[in-house]
């Protein structure tokens, strides 16, 4: 039997709109429609019935929207979030009937689809704008409420991610795609010839809303300090240097002209115009709100609006004048390394040498996909580089001043006369729950401070290891449990991986070698003479690794106190070379890494056995080593273990090598060990986090290229002291320049990060952070000085190096901005659902709600929330209802005994407010059932004019 197709329903502003939202909705619904796989259907805020608009929807559609003169139009301006589609959704809902719902749009144009009494019918799926944080929790709430979260940014989505500790279930993140047909590179010189431009002009160009949240008066600023640098520099190479803002005036923002008056650029600023009569566009400086026409001499010129707008040629050809974007609405040391997974192998690289297809691990204690590498600018470009130690380790980390890291501070720990580490004991000691890390920039940070080191504990159990997994064995014969020699000598297949051969292991990678030599191949461990446990150790793992026709021997030495225990085989030194190889290199088997934590004490153990030695009077193991990699796999287990230790670089006297010197609290050796130890430690163990106290910030002299790297999701890295964060809204006239070739600097905040990830823009650093109060959000200013350097550095650019960025940029676009793409990826999510055989099941039984009655509940004083929570439970029949942020908030505004609409108007607000909110919930959801259960049919005009649409597109 052939099953249904997928019924899909998209909430948003209708497809035909030259908006965001519609020109999204346009672009996924036709390509979702031409799959054939399933039956799309658009709900249309701010489309019409019979909306000559629509001529171009082959699917259903429903309509929103009424005229003014439409008997209904009062009910529909009657609410706010009609316009959005509230008053006529559950009529859609029960019409169409949909598996899936889609809204991408702002949070509170969605919400009210959240308590639609329908809502467990559907499968909800939300792309909400994110582009700030944090996120209101009440919006939180809403997206945890959804089945399904797609992102418009990488960033958004570790936002989300975080700020519901990874409970949201994102699935991907489905950037706006742009038009790479109309907005192309097109000839420069012939575009600036066009506008009256010189061709040798240098244009600085900006697209945006004139809005008080767009940074005008600073972009101003930094290009009047370019124009001065220039005229003291290269002045005639100044006169050539234009700003270009295609914008709007007058509108609801900046004063453009006394703004230019301030900063003396009246004739350095250009600006798009259109003819109102004749639709004529052209540039010019600024020449008043009215200026005649050029070609019909009317004056009817006006810059761009809403509604006097470019065309997406005309705007396309604005880009391409460009020679570079500004958007003003982190990165480490060459040589620092980061742990990385790369071909199931896990290694700490330096960041320079990292590739795309690794994987970093990241603050979320788990492997995420390097997508992108990138040097950036020189010597930092104007951030200075400072060098992090911090205590018990020897490690140290350059990174620029803005680069952030996962922190505590005393923001968020303070208790009197107590440290930041004494804090966190204290809370620990204490059973308090440590509150929310900070997010700082380095410069930021200071002395006592402490960062987050992520413990990886996956476990891995090996019972058993087959040597044939791990080595070329073709020149050997391989039978079911003997691997036979050339000359018959013969070995077990399989190593059993008990707590002895960890323990042995431990001891190998400490006092044990291989060699190939002439007449012979041997593994063997050498000891001293005294130490008998060591040598029937290895005397019995070698024994289970040979038979009866193999040999061990025992060499002593005559100028040493020690022996050699050794087992010629050239199988196991093939297999031990592999697994440990030798000198400053040696290293434990990467499969020892993840074993279980006894397994791994015994490894320790082991190793102890060999190069350490315990100082009984002070109850310390004392380990060296030569190896870095064998000091990081030793640093990788104690964390496992929760062990403390000091760890510090010893440098020898003469040509001997620089020594890595392990002071660990207990006898390792003798088996003996102090697992959550706090004692004499700056730093602390707390769940998956090793928290590693701050020793030193300093400015460094570094003045080499710094790198950095994009992390899907998580957007995070982890250095060998801790933690680091990698690198304004979404804003597609950057993606659209981006598309024309146009280099592109940008603000190093928000959604924009995905712009200097993605097409490789030059990063406006942050200057500073401040919390709006309308949003709650963070806003960020950016760093005037840095914006001057990157210009002056593009602008001294050669011109084969400028046309290398400008192509490079297209394919960037074309590779990250493709409407094909990103429709695949929600078709993907939604073909999962398919082979999941999920339908929406429209025949639930829903149970009726005891209505109730305003009359019969009282007000009694400081009893309201006990009230409440009765009516959650026994009329809505849900109790956990009374969490939720939307009545919490009611709660709140209830005792303050008023609710703030907007920056000067006060409303009052009671618990009877409350009770009239959940009475019409109750009052929609057994209205809603009652049609539903009863099947009724609608007639109203939107409701049969869709089945229209749909019957004609079929």
């Amino acid at each position: 039997m052939q099953k249904n197709k997928l019924k899909i329903l998209m909430c948003s502003e209708a497809s035909f709109l030259n908006t965001g939202f519609g020109t999204y909705t346009k672009e996924l619904l036709s390509r979702l429609h031409k799959t054939q796989k399933y039956t799309i259907a658009e709900f249309a805020s701010y489309g019409f019935v019979n909306d000559p608009r629509d001529k171009d929807i082959d699917w259903i559609y429903y309509a929103n929207a009424v005229k003014e003169n439409d008997n209904r139009f009062q009910e529909y301006s009657s609410r706010g979030d009609n316009q959005f589609g509230r008053w006529r959704f559950e009529k859609v809902l029960l019409d169409f009937k949909p598996d899936i719902v889609i809204d991408i749009r702002d949070y509170w144009m969605t919400a009210y689809q959240a308590l639609s009494p329908l809502r467990k019918h559907f499968h909800w799926i939300l792309m909400p704008t994110v582009d700030s944080e944090p996120q209101q929790e009440d919006w939180i709430d809403t997206f945890l409420s959804a089945d399904a979260i797609f992102t418009y940014s990488d960033w958004g989505a570790s936002v989300l991610n975080k700020q519901s500790s990874g409970k949201i279930n994102y699935i991907d993140t489905t950037s706006p795609g742009v038009d790479l047909n109309t907005f192309r590179i097109k000839d420069k010189d012939s575009i600036k010839n066009l506008f009256g431009l010189p061709s040798d002009s240098f244009i600085v160009g900006s697209v945006m809303r004139n809005q008080k949240r767009k940074l005008i008066p600073e972009l101003f600023v930094s290009f009047r300090s370019l124009l001065d640098i220039l005229e003291k520099q290269n002045p005639e190479l100044g006169s050539k240097v234009f700003l270009y803002l295609h914008t709007s005036y007058p509108d609801m923002g900046w004063d453009i002209p006394e703004l230019l008056k301030q900063t003396r650029l009246s004739n350095k600023v250009l600006f798009s115009y259109i003819c109102k009569n004749c639709k004529h566009v052209f540039c010019n400086v600024y020449n008043g709100v009215h200026t005649v026409c050029s070609k019909c001499m009317n004056k009817s010129c006006v810059m761009p609006s809403v509604v006097d707008g470019f065309t997406s040629e005309n705007l396309s050809n604005v880009y391409n004048l460009f020679d570079l974007y500004v958007q003003y609405s982190i990165c480490l040391g060459e040589n620092e390394k980061i742990k990385i997974k790369r071909d199931n192998n896990i290694e700490w690289i330096p960041i320079s040498k990292v590739k795309i297809g690794d994987k970093a691990w990241t603050h979320n204690n788990r492997w995420k996909n390097i997508s992108k590498v990138w040097k950036n600018l020189p010597k930092s470009y104007g951030k200075k580089v400072m060098k992090l130690s911090v205590y018990s380790d020897y490690e140290t980390l350059l990174a620029t001043e803005n680069h952030e890291f996962p922190a505590y501070t005393s923001k968020e720990l303070k208790i009197k006369h107590k440290s930041i580490r004494e804090n966190i004991g204290y809370c620990l000691y204490n059973n308090r729950e440590l509150p929310e890390y900070g997010k700082y920039e380095l410069s930021q940070l200071k002395h006592g401070d402490v960062l987050l080191y992520p413990i990886d504990d996956t476990t891995k159990d090996l019972d058993t290891i087959d040597i044939t997994k791990h080595i070329d064995c073709s020149d050997y014969i391989v039978l079911d449990s003997f691997i036979e020699t050339s000359k018959k000598y013969s070995y077990p297949r399989y190593i059993y991986v008990d707590n002895d051969f960890c323990k042995f292991i431990g001891l190998f990678a400490a006092d044990g070698t291989w060699n190939f030599n002439k007449n012979y191949t041997e593994i063997k461990i050498t000891s001293n003479k005294k130490e008998i446990n060591n040598q029937n150790l290895t005397k019995n793992i070698f024994k289970n690794l040979s038979s009866d026709n193999n040999v061990c021997a025992i060499r002593g030495y005559k100028e040493r106190y020690a022996v050699d225990n050794s087992f010629c085989s050239k199988l196991h030194a093939q297999l031990f070379a592999k697994w440990f190889e030798k000198h400053e290199n040696k290293k434990l088997p990467d499969w020892a890494l993840y074993l279980p934590i006894n397994k791994q004490k015994h490894i320790l153990q082991g190793l102890f056995m060999g190069d350490g030695y315990f100082q009984e009077n002070n109850n310390t193991s004392i380990y060296c080593t030569i190896s870095e990699t064998l000091a990081d796999q030793i640093k990788h287990i104690l964390r496992r273990l929760r062990i403390q230790f000091n760890v510090r670089l010893v440098n020898k006297k003469g040509n001997r090598k620089p020594q890595y010197r392990f002071e660990v609290p207990g006898n390792i050796k003798g088996g003996i060990f102090q697992q959550n130890s706090r004692k004499n430690s700056k730093n602390v163990y707390h769940k998956n986090y090793h928290l590693l106290q701050i020793k030193k910030i300093e400015n460094s002299a570094y003045n080499k290229d710094t790198w950095c790297i994009t992390v899907d999701d998580d957007h995070t890295m982890t250095t060998k002291i801790g933690s680091t964060f990698q690198c304004e809204g979404f804003g597609m006239p950057q993606v659209e320049a981006g598309a024309c070739g146009v280099p592109i600097a940008t603000v190093d905040y928000s959604a924009m990060c995905d712009v200097i990830n993605k097409l490789n823009a030059y990063p406006i650093r942050v200057q500073s952070k401040f919390k709006e109060l309308e949003t709650t959000a963070f806003r960020v200013y950016p760093d005037n000085d840095n914006l001057v350097q990157i210009m002056l550095h593009h602008l001294l650019l050669s011109e084969n190096a400028k046309n290398e960025l400008r192509i490079q940029t297209r394919k960037l676009t074309e590779q990250h901005y493709n409407w094909d793409d990103i429709s695949k990826k929600w078709e993907k999510y939604f073909d999962k659902l398919d082979q999941e055989n999920y339908r929406a099941n429209w025949n639930i039984y829903q149970s009726i709600m005891q209505p109730l009655s305003l009359d019969s509940v009282s007000v009694i004083k400081n009893n309201n929330f006990n009230q409440i929570l009765n009516i959650c439970a026994n009329n809505l029949k849900d109790p956990s209802m009374i969490g939720s942020s939307k009545i919490l908030n009611m709660l709140k505004f209830a005792d303050y005994g008023f609710i703030q609409e907007g920056p000067t108007k006060i409303v009052p607000y009671g618990y009877k407010q409350i009770q009239e909110y959940i009475a019409q919930l109750i009052s929609n959801n057994n209205h809603a059932e009652q049609v539903r259960s009863t099947n009724i049919k609608f007639e109203e005009d939107f409701i049969q004019y869709a089945k229209l649409k749909g019957h004609s597109n079929e």
